[in-house]
Formats: structure tokens, sequence, C-alpha cells
């Protein structure tokens, strides 16, 4: 039997409930453990908030950092599927799940697009900051700093050969959000955490909301104090990365009012 391919095999997973009749369907974009907690406090939270209700969300895993596989299958899914009358809402977690969900988004007709700690700084810029990061670079022990900055611009340039880039790094510096965010008409909640040492705040809640108030009118962007990657606390989100993009995080503590905020924001959208 042929492989079923990871996106379509989770959404497949679902599609028995959304034909069964549900109102509308979450897709969550996400990468790994980390991202995950964070869609499981969304999801508990919003049963919570509506006397017990569920929401129901479909897990669509970025494996490996594919953004273009994902988008694509993605895509097809959609179009498999368009005589069904689906409607469906989007929210992306962290810097991958952001990037896929940004992408479809503007593709597609969602109901609403919540991004949590996703880029509105190009992928190679922001890729150009956490290579750059002082824990990365000690983790890295290169003895040289700006030789490897320099190295870190060569790369991301095309123009010397590449560095070991942590996994799932290859497309992102590609990844242009604005030219996506531009495109997307249903409401957008961006939201991020002042402590995060991945996702720079301030440069990309910025540089999201210039994208979005050009076409889009629905749109917040919303920063919470002392909290990190993935809306988790600062002590666990913010630990040294040696190799990969998304840490493996045990344990892990949501801020519980950006949640809070995410699921009544949700749920007005959805009523």
């Amino acid at each position: 039997m042929k492989k079923m391919s990871f996106i379509l095999f989770c959404l497949l997973l679902s599609f028995v409930s959304m034909e069964a009749g549900a109102k509308s369907v979450t897709f969550a974009f996400y990468l790994g453990s980390a991202e995950e907690s964070v869609v499981d406090s969304i999801k508990t939270s919003y049963a919570c908030h509506n006397s017990g209700e569920g929401l129901d969300i479909v897990p669509v895993i970025v494996k490996e950092g594919k953004l273009q596989a994902a988008v694509a299958e993605f895509s097809d899914y959609l179009t498999s599927h368009s005589s069904s009358s689906l409607q469906y809402n989007m929210i992306g977690v962290g810097i991958m799940g952001s990037a896929v969900a940004t992408m479809c988004a503007a593709e597609s007709s969602p109901e609403s697009l919540v991004l949590i700690s996703g880029l509105g700084i190009s992928g190679r810029d922001a890729l150009r900051r956490i290579l750059t990061a002082g824990s990365y670079m000690a983790n890295m022990q290169m003895g040289d700093s700006q030789n490897f900055r320099k190295q870190v611009d060569g790369t991301l340039c095309g123009t010397c050969d590449s560095i070991m880039l942590p996994s799932g790094f290859a497309e992102l510096k590609y990844f242009v959000p604005t030219q996506y965010l531009e495109k997307v008409k249903c409401p957008v909640l961006c939201v991020y955490g002042t402590n995060d040492s991945l996702v720079e705040w301030y440069e990309n809640a910025k540089a999201a909301e210039s994208a979005l108030s050009a076409s889009n009118h629905g749109s917040k962007v919303l920063a919470y104090m002392n909290t990190g990657y993935c809306l988790l606390s600062s002590s666990q989100s913010n630990i040294p990365h040696t190799g990969d993009i998304n840490p493996n995080l045990k344990n892990t503590t949501v801020n519980a009012t950006a949640i809070s905020y995410i699921v009544d924001w949700i749920s007005s959208e959805t009523k």
C-alpha cells in the first residue's frame, strides 16, 4: 500500500467528524511538541469558555520544515473537498507552523487566522538573528564570532558553502511573510511574547501590522509581557538551541491570559 503523505494522514483522521455535520473546523499548523502543548491549551480553554463545547481541531504537522510541500498538500486537500462547503479557521503556532498557515490563508478562504510567534520580517533576516544569537554561537563553539557572522550571511545569500543549519531552516530563508499577509482577507490575530529569543517581538509585530493594515481591517497584533516563544514561560522557551528549530520541552507552562484571549477571539469569529 502506498504510504500516505504526512499532512493528508493527519487531515483524514478528522474528516469523518467534519462530514458528520460539524459547524466548522480549525486547522492547527505546527512542527512539534512545544507547539503542540499550545494547541492542547487552546482546545482545553475553549471547552471551559464554551460550556464544554469542544473546538474541532485538525492537526497539520509541518514535518521536517517542508514549507512548500505542506502548502501544496493542504491546497490539494481543500480542492478535493470543495463541494462539502467546509467552514474553517486556521491557527499557526511557532515559526514554521505560522509560515505555512500564512501561505495557506493567502491562497484560500478561512474564516479567521491566528498566528502565534509567527514571523513578520523575512525568513532570511530571522535566520540571521537566530544563527548569530549568543546562545546559538556558544553552542556551536565558534572561536571567531565575526567570521561566523560572515559565514551566516554568505550561507543565507548563497555566496558561500552552507554552514550546518538547524533542522527545518532550509526553506525558511525564502519566506517573505508580508507578501502573503497582504493577501489574507479574513480577520487575523498575531500574538507574540516580549521575552521570545527566537522571534523578536517588536520588529516582527511591526512588520505584520504594517502588512495587514493595508488590506485587512479586522486584525489585531498583541504582545504579552514575560512570555517567550509560543507563549511559553520565558525560562522554558528561551533555553539554548543546539541544532533544532523546535525545542523538545517537557511540562511546559503556557501563558493562560494569552490563551484565554485567543479562545475568546476565536469564539467571536466562529459564531
